[in-house]
């Protein structure tokens, strides 16, 4: 998933309240509108609001996005879409602020647990980037018992999708208890824990993830969402290399 801070002309001015999408159109293609001084009329191009000016009739039109950070409880049954063609249960029906938002990563629908969601690209993109090794933990209940040699076999890493290799930590808490475990990984790979429990021939019953970085789940029921701390957003976001941000 490619996140940036870049936006349409068009939406920008929607947002900046000069007229709805179709009618701001209108006013770009009348040529009133310049962008670092040059005159644009292509409703369609992208601008980044951080850096570029964006002049209509003469006055420079300013749009402040409020940075948005949100921690969602998702249940089973959902998925991460905003819009689905099937008519089922979006994530998005459960998170509701005045900023748009989006899911930084995903869980699949039979899985639940911890998932952020922000309206900052900058930090989204890091978050999910192999570069920075964000841990991310969960709880894994297994139709079977694990094979004998499954953390070592997870540490050594197993193929699966085209034939690339995907690494994780396990953990038992109970070592009589073989289909009870914690996973760790620092990717995020389309249903990459349910996939390495398939390659050694277990299948996946109970998937939650419950804790990236240093942030917990902790309390926070099914379905509920919340607002990130300042500390929480100030400790993930050390951890992607990004400055100390403030929560709304």
């Amino acid at each position: 998933m490619n996140l940036t801070a870049k936006i349409r002309l068009n939406k920008f001015l929607a947002q900046a309240e000069l007229g709805s999408r179709r009618s701001v159109e209108k006013l770009i293609l009348s040529g009133l509108v310049k962008i670092n001084g040059k005159v644009v009329s292509s409703p369609g191009i992208t601008i980044n609001p951080q850096k570029d000016i964006v002049i209509y009739d003469g006055n420079i039109i300013q749009h402040e996005i409020e940075p948005t950070y949100i921690i969602l409880n998702k249940p089973v049954d959902y998925i991460c879409s905003r819009h689905d063609e099937k008519k089922r249960k979006t994530v998005y029906q459960l998170v509701r602020t005045p900023q748009k938002v989006f899911s930084i990563g995903r869980l699949d629908k039979d899985s639940e647990g911890l998932l952020l969601f922000t309206n900052d690209g900058e930090f989204a993109n890091r978050l999910i980037h192999p570069k920075y090794k964000v841990l991310k933990k969960y709880n894994v209940i297994l139709k079977k018992s694990a094979p004998p040699g499954l953390q070592e076999i997870f540490r050594r890493g197993v193929i699966i999708d085209k034939n690339e290799r995907a690494i994780a930590h396990v953990v038992f808490p109970n070592r009589k208890n073989k289909k009870a475990c914690v996973v760790s990984i620092t990717e995020g790979r389309n249903r990459q824990i349910r996939k390495m429990f398939a390659a050694v021939g277990v299948r996946v019953k109970y998937l939650q993830r419950f804790q990236i970085d240093s942030l917990k789940l902790g309390s926070l029921a099914p379905g509920a969402w919340r607002y990130l701390t300042n500390r929480e957003l100030k400790t993930l976001k050390k951890a992607v290399e990004l400055g100390n941000g403030n929560n709304k």
